[in-house]
Protein backbone atom coordinates (compact mmCIF):
# COMPACT_ATOMS: atom_id res chain seq x y z
CA UNK A 1 0.00 0.00 0.00
CA UNK A 2 1.24 3.50 -0.81
CA UNK A 3 2.11 5.77 2.08
CA UNK A 4 -0.61 8.17 3.14
CA UNK A 5 -0.08 11.59 1.59
CA UNK A 6 0.74 14.53 3.84
CA UNK A 7 -2.45 16.55 3.35
CA UNK A 8 -3.14 19.55 5.55
CA UNK A 9 -5.08 22.80 5.22
CA UNK A 10 -3.31 26.14 5.39
CA UNK A 11 -3.94 29.86 5.18
CA UNK A 12 -0.30 30.45 4.18
CA UNK A 13 -0.92 30.24 0.43
CA UNK A 14 -1.68 33.57 -1.21
CA UNK A 15 -3.41 34.24 -4.54
CA UNK A 16 -2.11 36.78 -7.04
CA UNK A 17 -2.82 37.56 -10.68
CA UNK A 18 -0.43 36.49 -13.43
CA UNK A 19 1.91 39.36 -14.41
CA UNK A 20 1.16 39.75 -18.12
CA UNK A 21 3.59 42.70 -18.35
CA UNK A 22 6.56 40.62 -17.17
CA UNK A 23 6.06 36.93 -18.12
CA UNK A 24 9.82 36.28 -18.20
CA UNK A 25 9.89 36.30 -14.40
CA UNK A 26 8.23 32.86 -14.35
CA UNK A 27 10.05 29.59 -14.86
CA UNK A 28 7.30 27.34 -16.11
CA UNK A 29 6.72 23.77 -15.29
CA UNK A 30 4.31 21.83 -17.38
CA UNK A 31 1.17 19.73 -17.25
CA UNK A 32 0.44 16.56 -19.17
CA UNK A 33 -0.90 16.83 -22.70
CA UNK A 34 -4.66 16.86 -23.07
CA UNK A 35 -5.36 13.69 -25.06
CA UNK A 36 -8.55 15.12 -26.61
CA UNK A 37 -6.60 17.97 -28.17
CA UNK A 38 -3.69 15.81 -29.28
CA UNK A 39 -5.22 12.46 -30.31
CA UNK A 40 -7.18 12.51 -33.59
CA UNK A 41 -7.64 8.70 -33.68
CA UNK A 42 -9.61 8.39 -30.40
CA UNK A 43 -7.16 5.94 -28.82
CA UNK A 44 -7.87 4.47 -25.41
CA UNK A 45 -6.17 6.36 -22.58
CA UNK A 46 -3.71 3.49 -22.09
CA UNK A 47 -2.90 3.30 -25.80
CA UNK A 48 -2.43 7.09 -25.99
CA UNK A 49 -0.07 7.02 -22.96
CA UNK A 50 1.92 4.20 -24.55
CA UNK A 51 2.07 6.11 -27.85
CA UNK A 52 3.15 9.32 -26.12
CA UNK A 53 5.84 7.55 -24.06
CA UNK A 54 7.16 5.88 -27.22
CA UNK A 55 6.99 8.87 -29.58
CA UNK A 56 7.53 11.97 -27.42
CA UNK A 57 10.35 12.92 -25.11
CA UNK A 58 9.39 14.07 -21.61
CA UNK A 59 9.42 17.75 -22.57
CA UNK A 60 7.15 17.15 -25.59
CA UNK A 61 4.79 15.00 -23.52
CA UNK A 62 3.90 18.03 -21.42
CA UNK A 63 2.36 21.40 -22.32
CA UNK A 64 2.16 24.80 -20.63
CA UNK A 65 -1.38 25.96 -19.84
CA UNK A 66 -2.53 29.58 -20.07
CA UNK A 67 -2.26 31.20 -16.63
CA UNK A 68 -4.57 33.66 -14.94
CA UNK A 69 -4.15 33.09 -11.20
CA UNK A 70 -1.19 32.02 -9.08
CA UNK A 71 -1.34 30.45 -5.62
CA UNK A 72 2.00 31.22 -3.93
CA UNK A 73 3.57 28.99 -1.31
CA UNK A 74 5.38 30.64 1.62
CA UNK A 75 8.98 31.60 0.75
CA UNK A 76 10.49 28.73 2.78
CA UNK A 77 8.76 26.08 0.61
CA UNK A 78 10.92 24.61 -2.16
CA UNK A 79 10.44 21.92 -4.78
CA UNK A 80 12.60 19.48 -6.73
CA UNK A 81 12.72 19.16 -10.53
CA UNK A 82 10.57 15.98 -10.50
CA UNK A 83 7.79 17.76 -8.57
CA UNK A 84 6.85 19.60 -11.75
CA UNK A 85 5.35 16.36 -13.09
CA UNK A 86 3.13 15.73 -10.04
CA UNK A 87 0.60 18.39 -11.02
CA UNK A 88 -2.88 17.65 -12.28
CA UNK A 89 -4.14 18.71 -15.68
CA UNK A 90 -5.13 22.39 -16.00
CA UNK A 91 -2.50 23.33 -13.40
CA UNK A 92 1.25 23.89 -13.37
CA UNK A 93 3.97 24.39 -10.77
CA UNK A 94 6.16 27.42 -11.48
CA UNK A 95 8.99 29.42 -9.99
CA UNK A 96 8.73 33.22 -9.82
CA UNK A 97 12.28 34.61 -10.00
CA UNK A 98 11.14 38.11 -9.05
CA UNK A 99 9.62 36.96 -5.75
CA UNK A 100 11.97 33.97 -5.30
CA UNK A 101 8.86 31.88 -4.63
CA UNK A 102 7.04 28.81 -5.95
CA UNK A 103 3.42 28.90 -7.06
CA UNK A 104 0.71 26.71 -8.51
CA UNK A 105 -0.98 28.27 -11.50
CA UNK A 106 -4.24 27.25 -13.08
CA UNK A 107 -5.34 27.69 -16.62
CA UNK A 108 -8.21 29.88 -17.76
CA UNK A 109 -11.36 28.55 -19.28
CA UNK A 110 -14.24 29.87 -17.21
CA UNK A 111 -15.01 26.64 -15.40
CA UNK A 112 -14.43 25.48 -11.84
CA UNK A 113 -11.04 23.73 -11.94
CA UNK A 114 -10.98 23.22 -8.16
CA UNK A 115 -10.63 19.41 -8.44
CA UNK A 116 -7.47 19.87 -10.55
CA UNK A 117 -6.07 22.33 -8.01
CA UNK A 118 -6.95 19.97 -5.14
CA UNK A 119 -5.24 17.08 -6.94
CA UNK A 120 -2.13 19.20 -7.49
CA UNK A 121 -1.92 20.42 -3.88
CA UNK A 122 -2.51 16.87 -2.56
CA UNK A 123 0.25 15.54 -4.85
CA UNK A 124 2.72 18.26 -3.84
CA UNK A 125 2.03 17.65 -0.10
CA UNK A 126 2.80 21.24 1.00
CA UNK A 127 -0.70 22.20 2.15
CA UNK A 128 -4.12 22.82 0.61
CA UNK A 129 -5.28 26.46 0.64
CA UNK A 130 -8.22 26.97 3.01
CA UNK A 131 -10.24 28.88 0.37
CA UNK A 132 -9.89 25.91 -1.98
CA UNK A 133 -10.54 23.28 0.71
CA UNK A 134 -13.81 24.95 1.67
CA UNK A 135 -15.00 25.13 -1.96
CA UNK A 136 -14.41 21.51 -3.02
CA UNK A 137 -17.48 19.50 -4.01
CA UNK A 138 -17.27 15.70 -3.70
CA UNK A 139 -19.79 15.32 -6.55
CA UNK A 140 -17.88 17.50 -9.05
CA UNK A 141 -14.57 16.15 -10.33
CA UNK A 142 -13.95 18.44 -13.39
CA UNK A 143 -12.38 15.76 -15.55
CA UNK A 144 -10.15 14.44 -12.76
CA UNK A 145 -10.57 10.65 -12.53
CA UNK A 146 -13.61 10.17 -10.26
CA UNK A 147 -11.91 7.63 -7.97
CA UNK A 148 -8.87 9.88 -7.63
CA UNK A 149 -11.12 12.85 -6.80
CA UNK A 150 -12.99 10.82 -4.15
CA UNK A 151 -9.64 9.79 -2.61
CA UNK A 152 -8.47 13.44 -2.64
CA UNK A 153 -11.73 14.44 -0.92
CA UNK A 154 -11.20 11.67 1.67
CA UNK A 155 -7.71 13.01 2.37
CA UNK A 156 -9.11 16.54 2.58
CA UNK A 157 -11.81 15.40 5.04
CA UNK A 158 -9.09 13.78 7.16
CA UNK A 159 -7.12 17.06 7.09
CA UNK A 160 -10.23 18.92 8.28
CA UNK A 161 -10.58 16.39 11.12
CA UNK A 162 -6.95 16.97 12.13
CA UNK A 163 -7.49 20.74 12.07
CA UNK A 164 -10.63 20.30 14.22
CA UNK A 165 -8.70 18.19 16.76
CA UNK A 166 -6.12 20.97 17.12
CA UNK A 167 -8.88 23.56 17.50
CA UNK A 168 -10.67 21.48 20.17
CA UNK A 169 -7.42 20.84 22.01
CA UNK A 170 -6.69 24.58 22.08
CA UNK A 171 -10.25 25.24 23.28
CA UNK A 172 -9.76 22.77 26.17
CA UNK A 173 -6.48 24.46 27.12
CA UNK A 174 -8.31 27.78 27.22
CA UNK A 175 -11.19 26.10 29.13
CA UNK A 176 -13.75 27.21 26.56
Amino acid sequence: MDKEKNVFITNDITIEEWDYDNPDRYEYTKCKLNQKEYDKEDMSKKKFEEWAEENLDKEEHYEIPMMNALRYFPLFITFEEEDRYKVSGATTLLYDSELDAWAVAMSGGGMDLGPHLLDTFVSLEKGVPMELAEAINLNYNAYVDKEKHIENCRLLAKAFQEKAKIFLSNARLLKI
